[in-house]
C-alpha cells in the first residue's frame, strides 16, 4: 500500500510550485490521470492527505490547492459524501462557533484554500477548472454566492461516523519537524 519512490517523486513533481504557476487545474487532472492508474488513486490520495496535514511537507499555498483539487478530482464522478476522503474534507470544513477545528489549525489552510474547498464540495463552476492553483491561492476565485454547506457537512459527518474511531480523530501519524518551524 505504500508509495514507491518513483510514485512519490511523480506525485511531488506534479505538485512543484514552478509547474503549478501556469498549469490550469484541468491540465493537472489530465497529467495525474496519465501518471497514475485508477487502482492507485486511493494510495495517492492517502499520500496527499498526509502531505496536506503537515505544514512543512507542502509549504506553498498553490501546492495545497492542487492537492485538494486532486483529492476531489480522483472521485469526482461519485457523490462527495462517498469519497474515501470525505472525512478529511469534513475536518477542514468543520467550524464550531467560527473557530477552526484542531485539524484545520494544524494544517493552517488559508481562507482562499477553504473557499476553494467549499466550491469543490458544492458543485464547482466550470470556469474554476480553467484557473491555475496559483490564481486560486491568490484569491482569484469566482465570487462565492451564499452557499449553505450545512447539508454537505452533515453528509460528510454521517459518513465519518462509519469510520473507525482512530480515523475519526483526525490525528496524523506524522510529527512536524521542530527545526523547520519558524521561531
Amino acid at each position: 500500500m505504500a508509495l514507491s519512490s518513483k510514485e512519490f517523486s511523480a506525485l511531488l513533481s506534479l505538485l512543484s510550485e514552478e509547474g503549478l504557476a501556469s498549469m490550469p487545474l484541468e491540465t493537472l487532472s489530465l497529467m495525474f490521470q496519465r501518471s497514475f492508474n485508477r487502482p492507485d488513486h486511493f494510495k495517492m490520495g492517502t499520500a496527499l492527505v498526509l502531505l496536506l496535514n503537515e505544514q512543512d511537507l507542502l509549504p506553498g499555498s498553490s501546492q495545497r490547492v492542487a492537492a485538494l483539487f486532486l483529492l476531489y478530482d480522483m472521485f469526482r464522478a461519485e457523490p462527495i459524501s462517498t469519497s474515501p476522503f470525505a472525512a478529511f474534507f469534513a475536518q477542514l470544513l468543520a467550524f464550531d462557533d467560527d473557530r477552526p477545528t484542531a485539524a484545520s489549525q494544524q494544517s493552517a489552510f488559508t481562507q482562499a484554500e477553504k473557499n476553494f474547498l467549499i466550491q469543490l464540495v458544492t458543485t464547482p463552476p466550470r470556469e474554476l477548472f480553467k484557473k491555475t492553483p496559483r490564481q486560486i491561492a491568490l484569491g482569484e476565485l469566482p465570487l462565492l454566492v451564499t452557499v449553505d454547506i450545512a447539508t454537505v457537512r452533515v453528509a460528510l459527518l454521517e459518513r465519518q461516523t462509519d469510520l473507525p474511531v482512530i480515523s475519526q480523530s483526525g490525528r496524523s501519524c506524522v510529527l512536524s519537524d521542530p527545526s523547520s518551524e519558524t521561531k
